[in-house]
Parts: structure tokens; C-alpha cells; sequence
């Protein structure tokens, strides 16, 4: 699981937890990869794979919500971790076997498919509850990240369930690609992963409260979103929705457009525009290339229906955005 991403592989020893407890030292790049570990009480035993430290250009867009760490953790039965006061938030999902989570005077006991997301500037607890534990850690930190906690809260039941974990792994992936990626808009492409994978676990969150209530078309439409913003650089036709899908394009038109408020076409059109704004702002990417990002393979049709949709070309809303500015 991971390979491609060179995880750097851990056993997790006596002499492991002596390097971690040691890392106050002036190498920044340490204190980085491992903030949340270093202010824990833990107990270590089993393995861990550890994606590693790529330095990322700090513009504007760094301070959105972001990756601050990653691992892929198999814990043994004494394993256990105990801490406070780390600027991050965790999202943490099991893959195979047990663990518990104490956090807020609650026990929470996580099983496969089972997702817990928690504060943790909050005190907070969590070991083995069986033979093994095999969980999916992510640390996200930056400006937005407590907006979207809030709205997760707001449920009373905090744990969610996948019935199949590799919908979210495949949004993780999506993350683990554009922050390892080199690219003039890592910046805007991890604080989209990073919100892609927050949003998915909300929506799940409050869908699974309704789930047997909503009719199974409404569950369709909700996937074929996921989809079409996971795809939304590709090209995507109505044939392409409506197999997907699995319903006829006059039901899926209909089906979507009452979820919506859009037909399908206008809001992939709508999403991809959206993105190509973000570039034109915050990139001197040429103009081509931003409409080929954003899903327009021909620049002029592109720049047309820029104007068409904005009332300005690209270039002038590229350029009355850096003068309004000013």
C-alpha cells in the first residue's frame, strides 16, 4: 500500500523511540516530520512507513490547509500513544485490526473502515485493542482547518464508517500525489486535495445519518460528484456520467440538476472555471497552460467561454485582480 510514494520504513523499537524523544535538536526538517510525535508519551511497538519531508515554496497558499505529515502505521498489542497541546489535527482510519481512541472523557473503538477525526491541541490517547492495529495517520494543519472541524462537530456522532475504506484511500492518494509532485501549483493543489479529503469525510459523515432515508438515486448523484471533482481536469462527456452512474442521461440530467441547481455539463463547466480563477491569480502560469489544467484542451474555446462566463477575457481578469490589488 503506498509503494509508489518511497515511504521510509521504520521498525518500531526501543532504540526508534529514543531517536524520536531526541529529535529537539536544530535540524528543522526533523522538528517538522515529527511535531506531533516529539510533545507524546508513547510506547512503541511494530512498524511504520513515513512519507517524507519535501520542502514546499511558502506563498499564499501555504497558509491554507495542508499535509504536515502522513504515515501507514502497523502497532502490535502494547502499542500506545498518549499527548496534548500539538498544533494539528488528526484524521486517523483503520485499515485491519483494532484500536481505541480516548479523547474528549470518550472512548471510541475503531474497526476497518472506521475514521475518527480529533483536535489535537485536546488531550488525547489511543493504542492497540487487539492482536494489531494497522491505521492511516494524516496531520493536516493551516488557515481553514477549524471552519471545516466545526462543521464536522456539529454531528454528535463523531466516528464514521466506510463501508469501503478505498474510497477515502484513493482521495489520500490524490493528496500524496500533489505533495510530492513537483509543480508550479503544488500550493493550490495540496490545499484542494487536502479539502477534497475533509469535505468527502463531512459529507459521508452526514450522509451515512440519512442514508436510509434518501432515495438511492440521490446516493448516485452524491458519488457522480465525488467523481466529477476528482476527474474535472479530464475529459468528461454525459455518455461518460450517465454510465458511470448507472442511470439514463435524461434521469441523471434531472436527478442532478434537483441536487445541484445545475446540469451536469454547467457544473463541471462551473468547477472547472473556479479552478482556472484560483490559477489566474495566484500563478503566472501562461494562459494555455491554466486553461489545459483547469480541463479546456483548446485555449481559445477556453479563453471564449472565460469572457463568456466572467464578462473578461483571462488576461484582463488576471489583470484587473493584480491592479484592484495593488
Amino acid at each position: 500500500m503506498f509503494e509508489r510514494y518511497n515511504l521510509v520504513h521504520y521498525e518500531l523499537t526501543d532504540s526508534f523511540s529514543k531517536i524520536i524523544k531526541n529529535s529537539h535538536s536544530d535540524d528543522e526538517a526533523v522538528r517538522k516530520q515529527y511535531q506531533p510525535m516529539l510533545q507524546a508519551n508513547f510506547r512503541l511497538n511494530g512498524y511504520v512507513d513515513v512519507l517524507p519531508f519535501f520542502p514546499q515554496v511558502e506563498d499564499r497558499w501555504y497558509s491554507w490547509m495542508r499535509l504536515q505529515s502522513f504515515s501507514h502505521m502497523y502497532s502490535q498489542a502494547d502499542y500506545f500513544t498518549a499527548r496534548k497541546d500539538v498544533d494539528s489535527y488528526l484524521m486517523i482510519c483503520t485499515i485491519s485490526g483494532k484500536g481505541k481512541m480516548s479523547y474528549e472523557e470518550k472512548d471510541f473503538l475503531l474497526k476497518r473502515g472506521d475514521v475518527l477525526w480529533i483536535d489535537c491541541h485536546q488531550k488525547h490517547e489511543y493504542r492497540t485493542e487487539a492482536d494489531h492495529w494497522e491505521h492511516l495517520d494524516l496531520h493536516v494543519v493551516g488557515e481553514g482547518i477549524t471552519m471545516y472541524y466545526d462543521a464536522y462537530r456539529q454531528n454528535k456522532e463523531m466516528l464514521i464508517h466506510y463501508d469501503d475504506p478505498d474510497v477515502l484511500i484513493h482521495k489520500i492518494e490524490l493528496l500524496l500525489d500533489a505533495y510530492t509532485h513537483p509543480s508550479p501549483t503544488k500550493g493550490i493543489d495540496c490545499a484542494y486535495a487536502v479539502t477534497a479529503i475533509l469535505t468527502d469525510l463531512i459529507d459521508h459523515q452526514y450522509g451515512t445519518a440519512i442514508e436510509h432515508d434518501e432515495p438511492s438515486s440521490t446516493k448516485l448523484i452524491r458519488d457522480l460528484i465525488g467523481y466529477i471533482h476528482d476527474h474535472f481536469k479530464e475529459t468528461i462527456s454525459l455518455d461518460d456520467l450517465s454510465k458511470q452512474a448507472g442511470l439514463s442521461k435524461y434521469h441523471l440530467s434531472r436527478e442532478f440538476k434537483k441536487l445541484t441547481g445545475f446540469p451536469p455539463n454547467d457544473y463541471l463547466i462551473q468547477l472547472r472555471m473556479e479552478h482556472a480563477r484560483n490559477l489566474l491569480v495566484n500563478s503566472s502560469l501562461p494562459i494555455g497552460q491554466i486553461g489545459q489544467l483547469s480541463g479546456f484542451e483548446n485555449e481559445a474555446y477556453f479563453s471564449r467561454l472565460f469572457k463568456q462566463k466572467t464578462g473578461n477575457s483571462p488576461s484582463v481578469y488576471r489583470e484587473r485582480f493584480f491592479t484592484d490589488r495593488q
